[in-house]
């Protein structure tokens, strides 16, 4: 099977099948340190503890896609650069389909 390159467009697709095939959750990396995925984490920590801490560290899939959209982005930015952020969150916002009302004020509210 050949890949074909997804541009923006297919990229957008990729994330709204996502959001209403799935109630994905992702983990920051860092909470799971020294381990370094999931299994590893739970292996160590029992699953008492690693569902507990795991559940407490993640963030909706939405919430996750939009702060790849704000990565580098700060105060400090150039004005121009921070309104095309604010954009594409704003866009991708649009995007989110009805279940994902939740995340969609979430998105908003962390920016």
């Amino acid at each position: 099977m050949t890949r074909r390159p997804e541009g923006h467009a297919g990229r957008a697709r990729q994330r709204r099948k996502v959001a209403l095939a799935l109630k994905v959750a992702v983990v920051d990396p860092s909470a799971l340190a020294p381990q370094k995925d999931p299994d590893e984490f739970v292996r160590a920590h029992g699953v008492e503890y690693s569902g507990g801490r795991l559940v407490e560290t993640a963030v909706s899939w939405a919430m996750y896609v939009g702060r790849t959209f704000l990565e580098g982005i700060g105060p400090e930015s150039p004005v121009l650069v921070r309104r095309e952020a604010v954009e594409r969150v704003l866009d991708y916002v649009a995007t989110l389909p009805a279940p994902a009302r939740l995340d969609r004020a979430d998105v908003i509210a962390r920016w």
